[in-house]
């Protein structure tokens, strides 16, 4: 009887191991789907609104699954980016710094948030220009022609 018992629990606990397995790979395997539909609405359609809307599902709903979760944020503070966003600072930077063990995904992330700063540098340097009135009366001091 023991030998049947023992039996039993071992097959019990093979199917509960199996099956949280083949839970993590669907679930793995579904993030990676929705991850391509987002790509597809950002760099095919040129729907950002609907790409962020779906990489931040993606970061919502897998976050176990690092890797994704980070190639979407990544994305999303590209989506922001295009749109010309402040968000995509702040984005880059929660990629730098809730992801640091995916270097790639970093490295864009720095590379973006440094063509940022300059770009906003450039803006600064520009001259500005205003207008200024001239009097047109005599009286008022203006020189002859």
């Amino acid at each position: 009887m023991k030998s049947a018992e023992k039996l039993l629990c071992l097959t019990l606990v093979l199917s509960l191991c199996l099956f949280v397995f083949q839970n993590q790979v669907y679930s793995q395997e579904k993030a990676g789907q929705l991850f391509e539909k987002a790509l597809y609405h950002e760099e095919s359609e040129g729907d950002l609104e609907k790409a962020i809307d779906l990489f931040e599902k993606i970061v919502k709903q897998f976050s176990q699954h690092r890797e994704v979760a980070a190639k979407a944020l990544l994305h999303i503070g590209l989506c922001y980016e295009k749109l010309g966003m402040q968000e995509a600072q702040q984005t880059y930077h929660r990629v730098i710094d809730d992801y640091p063990e995916y270097k790639d995904e970093v490295a864009v992330a720095r590379d973006r948030l440094a063509r940022l700063e300059r770009a906003r540098a450039e803006l600064k340097r520009r001259p500005k220009f205003r207008k200024i009135e001239i009097a047109t009366k005599p009286q008022n001091g203006v020189l002859s022609p």
